[in-house]
């Protein structure tokens, strides 16, 4: 578990979009493809807020529960790392980006029932590079990108609150 926020206290009007998701990540009519689904919408709709909140309400579903940074090349290799070290894969591997990726598309096909977050995944070409190869969990993006490019992600759209919601999110 990495998830570097904590669970909104007043979450609200989007129950149906995790509903949405777990339904997404039940297996489905193709078992050998990794479920990838991507909240997508303009910045400051509650994407990443969504996925905190799916991460929190559905992590006794899952053995881990990882949360990657994809703003920049950067911020992806750090946040690697850091899932690297605390599934405490072999030092050596972590020293370059390739031996990095080596190293958890190993953890990737061996681990079960996880979760990885992806968050602001807004160029797909930058992504695409760390997503699983083939792997037995579930991928979930945030991002402002209606394309994904390569990837085969399930776009869920976010739309800005109904009032109603808003008016309530605002009361809580």
């Amino acid at each position: 578990w990495n998830v570097p926020y904590r669970q909104a206290g007043f979450f609200t009007g989007r129950d149906h979009v995790l509903e949405q998701l777990l339904e997404g990540f039940t297996p489905g009519f193709n078992a050998h493809m990794i479920p990838l689904q991507a909240l997508t919408g303009l910045g400051g709709l509650g994407k990443t807020q969504t996925a905190v909140e799916y991460a929190f309400r559905y992590r006794q579903e899952y053995r881990a529960v990882l949360w990657v940074n994809a703003e920049t090349e950067q911020t992806l290799i750090a946040s690697f790392r850091a899932i690297a070290d605390l599934l405490k894969r072999p030092q050596m591997h972590l020293q370059n980006r390739k031996s990095l990726t080596d190293s958890m598309q190993e953890w990737f096909l061996t681990a079960i029932d996880w979760l990885m977050v992806f968050d602001n995944a807004d160029d797909p070409a930058l992504v695409d590079p760390f997503l699983p190869s083939a792997a037995r969990g579930h991928l979930l993006l945030t991002t402002r990108a209606t394309a994904m490019g390569a990837t085969t992600a399930q776009s869920i759209p976010l739309s800005p609150l109904e009032p109603e919601d808003g008016a309530l999110c605002i009361l809580r």
